[in-house]
């Protein structure tokens, strides 16, 4: 097999996070046969293919998990899409959602999300099966596609101003199926 290189670009505000979890990072990544190092000139990740790689596809996958991590996931949460291939990111923006959303009225529908103390975000996470980052103004979600499906589904509805409460019904209509 050839040898492969990427970088990953690292945003400011995500270096400080990527080195506490950098001895998590580095052991997944090595562990899959590749070489990684931080390069903090240029501010990314660096990944290669060495000798003993034998899975062409786990440099990909490996660029995913940085990018995840990147986005504002743990390490742990962000190892599943090392191991299963139907799990993946979406993100979107309140404003993809509902365009009128702007100033305070944009913080209350990131606030509804959110929750007090994160209760409604852990409630979709916990019912859908799925990880929720807010950043700024970017909602992420990692999951399989159906379980992203569900959830970004909860987050509209979140979104365009429905009652916590209405969403917790349909989570837990979910939820139900889901166990069946």
């Amino acid at each position: 097999m050839s040898m492969q290189f990427i970088q990953v670009p690292i945003a400011p505000n995500r270096i400080s996070a990527l080195k506490r979890q950098w001895k998590d990072i580095a052991t997944k990544i090595t562990t899959m046969h590749l070489d990684i190092r931080f390069n903090f000139q240029l501010k990314c990740v660096e990944i290669r293919t060495n000798d003993k790689t034998e899975d062409p596809k786990s440099i990909e996958r490996s660029k995913q998990y940085i990018e995840a991590i990147n986005q504002g996931f743990m390490a742990p949460d962000a190892a599943a899409l090392l191991s299963f291939d139907d799990v993946f990111i979406e993100s979107f923006e309140p404003g993809d959602v509902k365009i009128s959303l702007k100033g305070d009225s944009l913080e209350r529908a990131l606030g509804r999300i959110a929750g007090q103390g994160g209760k409604v975000k852990n409630t979709i996470e916990n019912a859908t099966k799925t990880r929720i980052v807010i950043m700024g103004k970017k909602i992420s979600v990692l999951g399989t596609p159906q379980c992203v499906k569900c959830a970004r589904g909860a987050i509209c509805d979140l979104i365009l101003g429905s009652d916590a409460s209405k969403v917790y019904m349909r989570l837990q209509g979910i939820n139900d199926r889901f166990q069946k």
